[in-house]
């Protein structure tokens, strides 16, 4: 039984020196092995050919199980643990090939000892050549891997399949639909691994160190598949069971590898995606992208706390050997006498920590600025540009000087990615300029003080702060109305913002959108008021609709207003408007969030169509004002996941 095939590769045997060995790469044939052991050596090795790994490891499993000194079985499970395959080289010859690799040496590995010891010399002399090659193979991995940068998310998916290939398209829809998550997780700081915007400089080169070194260092594992068939594709599968042999040996955090399914029933995912404690998200929910955040934001604050917490343990442990070694030098020396010391009453001791702990906290306040990187600016003064920690209260006091010159500005995105941890901010006196998303998505933030000095507030500097309800402002209402607010200064949150000034209370939706954009054009309603209709050539990034044109309400959006604008990323849409029209922002692909107010009634057909970017709809009203809305046939049809506040 399939004594012509090899069982490594899958070469033609032929018969050399009264032993039958592959032409192709050069492995021997086991004698004296039963039929069972054939059959079953034959499956396993099919399953190697074919790169699935995991089942592969498995089926030599039972083979050692049941026939204990079979030498190709160990090998066998060696290439599979390693991610070795057999491909023909230029010259026809069938190499080993590395697809997973280890950062344990093959010669160390206890299936290759075995299998060593159990073979025959011509068998052991093939092994010895095909391991030193896997060897050599691994340590330019682990070489290259060590360059790259480590990932904070890995995304595992199906990118292509035939039968899209068939229909023109290069990428499955699940490769288009990440694409988008891709970038949306970019710009919350993280460092994201996702083949086909990762791997785009690699040409030339084999992709599989890339991939390990990813699978390696990061932190967080994200299977995505719109079918069952795709989280279960071979590769995909390699990825996600290596990543679970990580959790499995401690190395990733037990909850790290969430499982993102869309349009079946999590009960077909594969059995070993659905074990009790898995994370399960359903990619269908509008809720998908911030249970996401959720769930990662959690994991990397775990990982980061232990982290922590390891290095202050060992910290101690060291600190304890230090001590042990000094005793045993100071025993080595003759005693000397000290003088009695008094015990302090408690209250004095008591005291005495008090004082020591009020000036640790000076002192680490005084410090802070260590917490904070800074760029000088052209006048002298500095800007604090991001951060390095944060308290782990999450309350956080900028520095009013650095190096004794004043800071002065907040930088861009200076958050980064301790949005999520932040609670409270002091924003010193000093400050005269917020910079464009400096804030952006603070969530646990509910109140802001803002000194009367700045004269700038960069757009999206709150965005999607959604829990911010309350700005003090410290200077007057006409101070406040001087300021230069970026467009979408406070989107996802005007409509619920109190702002506070020394001299009154501004009403709410009086809080500056930015200027309404040029170019509009307008068409005049039957009832006297206007529809915008146009926006011309359409190269705006970020668009603001004004309320009134010639002194009368805009209530519409009308039919193709803003249909293929590709440009367009945020839209703020005022309260005057009733209706949003037919194909209103049909095919926006790089629109990422649109605010939508109370008074709205209906948004008819395609509206919003075809918008895959679209993350984030905010609504000035209720729940029950929302569910109201007259909607349109497919009003938000192939539009990314997008959350409704």
């Amino acid at each position: 039984m399939h004594q012509n095939i090899c069982y490594n590769c899958g070469g033609e045997i032929i018969s050399r020196g009264g032993r039958l060995v592959c032409a192709a790469c050069g492995s021997y044939l086991p004698e004296q092995i039963s039929g069972e052991e054939v059959s079953l050596l034959y499956s396993a090795f099919q399953k190697l050919r074919l790169a699935d790994f995991c089942e592969a490891e498995r089926e030599f499993d039972d083979i050692i199980r049941r026939h204990p000194r079979n030498a190709q079985a160990y090998w066998g499970r060696l290439m599979s643990r390693y991610g070795i395959k057999y491909e023909k080289d230029y010259d026809g010859r069938n190499i080993p090939t590395c697809y997973a690799t280890s950062i344990d040496s093959v010669y160390e590995s206890y299936d290759y000892r075995k299998a060593m010891e159990l073979a025959d010399a011509e068998t052991r002399a093939v092994f010895k050549d095909h391991a030193d090659y896997m060897e050599r193979v691994r340590r330019e991995w682990l070489e290259k891997a060590s360059r790259e940068k480590p990932y904070d998310i890995f995304i595992s998916f199906k990118d292509s399949d035939t039968e899209e290939l068939k229909n023109g398209r290069e990428h499955t829809v699940d490769s288009d639909y990440l694409r988008e998550l891709y970038f949306y997780l970019l710009k919350r700081g993280y460092r994201v691994f996702f083949s086909r915007e990762s791997l785009e400089d690699k040409g030339g080169e084999k992709y599989e160190p890339y991939i390990y070194a990813a699978l390696s260092t990061a932190k967080v594992m994200l299977v995505y598949g719109s079918k069952p068939e795709y989280i279960n594709a071979t590769w995909v599968k390699n990825e996600w069971t290596r990543y679970q042999k990580r959790i499995r040996s401690g190395e990733k955090h037990p909850d790290s590898l969430i499982v993102a399914y869309k349009g079946f029933s999590p009960k077909d995912l594969p059995l070993e995606l659905s074990e009790s404690g898995r994370q399960h998200l359903d990619a269908s929910k509008p809720s998908f992208y911030s249970e996401l955040i959720e769930i990662i934001g959690r994991i990397m604050g775990e990982i980061n706390l232990k982290n922590e917490s390891t290095s202050f343990e060992k910290l101690q442990i060291n600190e304890k050997n230090n001590k042990s070694a000094h005793t045993e030098i100071k025993m080595k020396t003759p005693p000397v006498r000290k003088p009695k010391k008094r015990a302090l009453p408690v209250f004095l001791s008591l005291f005495s920590l008090i004082i020591v702990g009020c000036i640790a906290g000076f002192i680490y306040f005084g410090s802070s600025a260590n917490a904070f990187t800074f760029e000088k600016l052209p006048n002298g003064t500095y800007e604090v540009t991001g951060l390095q920690s944060i308290p782990s209260d999450g309350k956080l006091e900028i520095p009013s000087s650095y190096k004794g010159v004043p800071v002065t500005m907040i930088g861009n995105d200076f958050i980064g990615t301790y949005s999520q941890f932040l609670t409270a901010v002091l924003i010193p006196d000093s400050i005269t300029g917020i910079g464009e998303y400096a804030f952006k998505s603070c969530k646990e933030l509910t109140s802001v003080i803002i000194p009367q000095n700045v004269t700038n507030v960069g757009k999206g500097a709150f965005y999607n702060c959604s829990n911010l309800t309350k700005i003090q402002f410290n200077g007057t209402v006409e101070q406040w109305q001087a300021i230069s607010f970026g467009t979408l200064w406070n989107t996802c949150i005007q409509e619920k913002l109190t702002v506070t000034c020394t001299d009154g209370t501004l009403p709410k939706n009086n809080n500056s959108y930015g200027e309404p954009s040029k170019g509009l054009s307008f068409v005049h309603n039957t009832d006297g008021t206007y529809s915008v209709n146009s926006i011309g050539t359409c190269t705006d990034t970020e668009i603001v609709i004004p309320s009134t044109y010639n002194g009368k309400s805009i209530t519409g959006i009308a039919f193709n207003t803003f249909k293929n604008c590709a440009n367009l990323t945020h839209i703020v849409i005022p309260n005057s408007v009733t209706n949003i029209d037919w194909n209103a922002f049909f095919n926006c692909k790089n629109l990422v969030s649109v605010v939508i107010p109370n008074n709205v009634t209906s948004i008819d057909d395609y509206a919003f169509s075809n918008c895959s970017s679209l993350t984030t709809i905010q609504f000035g009203g209720t729940i029950a004002q929302w569910r109201s809305i007259s909607f349109g046939r497919e009003w938000n049809t192939y539009t990314g996941i997008c959350t409704i506040i």
